[in-house]
């Protein structure tokens, strides 16, 4: 027979507090998704396929990024110091 599985929150102690306690951040369960589809995409993908997925996923926002003049990198470094992207 079958036994109940417990539940289990997830918590994370960086970032301070938010709500009724330490909850992840939706950055972290990005990050978590991405290195579960990774872990499984290695499993059933050959070596090079999932190291091509893995290489378009992390090069297209640094691509972006470098794309941008140096007026665009400060506005953005601007915005990222008021904590007002990413939310």
């Amino acid at each position: 027979m079958l036994q109940p599985v417990a539940t289990v929150r997830v918590v994370a102690g960086v970032g301070g507090q938010r709500g009724e306690g330490n909850e992840m951040s939706n950055r972290a369960w990005w990050i978590i998704g991405g290195v579960g589809v990774a872990f499984v995409a290695w499993m059933l993908l050959p070596w090079w396929a999932t190291l091509l997925i893995v290489l378009a996923v992390v090069g297209a926002p640094v691509a972006g990024y470098l794309m941008l003049d140096p007026s665009q990198r400060r506005r953005l470094a601007r915005i990222r110091e008021r904590r007002q992207l990413g939310r």
